[in-house]
């Protein structure tokens, strides 16, 4: 049976870094004061960090130097959320796992949740950090995915 107390979140690094070179710390402030107002009632958070305008940002400079593969462009994507998730990671302090989850298999449940945070970057080449999301849902039964973005989303109407 899922654990009703555990929230996934995937967090878009364009929410963390809005613009180049601009950290939103008012943001980070208020998700960390209830991310902790949170975990003093036992919730337990696994929070995906996206890389964002950051990674869009370097791999477009990567190719306007030279022709880039994909998988090369995804790795600059995965080292982004890494950065970002680091971020998060040292701004919860002791109640977030002390290492950054980049595999959603890597550890056992009971190891991941000692903490009443695990933080998780992008993983492999292909692989989004909303995927990952979806993966750690999946793995921990939970049912409901708390997507923070500020990317619009639009769909081609049929």
């Amino acid at each position: 049976m899922p654990d009703k107390n555990i929230f996934v979140i995937s967090l878009g690094g364009s929410i963390i870094v809005p613009e180049p070179g601009k950290i939103d710390f008012r943001f980070l402030k208020k998700f960390r004061k209830l991310v902790l107002k949170f975990t003093k009632k036992r919730w337990k958070f696994i929070i995906v960090v996206g890389g964002g305008k950051t990674c869009r940002l370097y791999q477009k400079a990567a190719l306007k130097i030279t022709e880039i593969p994909f998988e090369e462009l995804d790795w600059l994507g995965i080292y982004t959320t890494k950065l970002n998730a680091y971020l998060l990671k040292i701004i919860l302090g002791k109640e977030a796992l002390s290492i950054i989850l980049n595999n959603p298999y890597k550890k056992t449940k009971r190891e991941l949740l000692k903490k009443s945070v695990v933080i998780a970057s992008g993983w492999k080449p292909g692989w989004s950090t909303d995927y990952v999301t979806v993966l750690m849902a999946e793995r921990f039964g939970v049912k409901t995915i708390i997507n923070a973005s500020n990317i619009p989303f639009y769909t081609k109407k049929t």
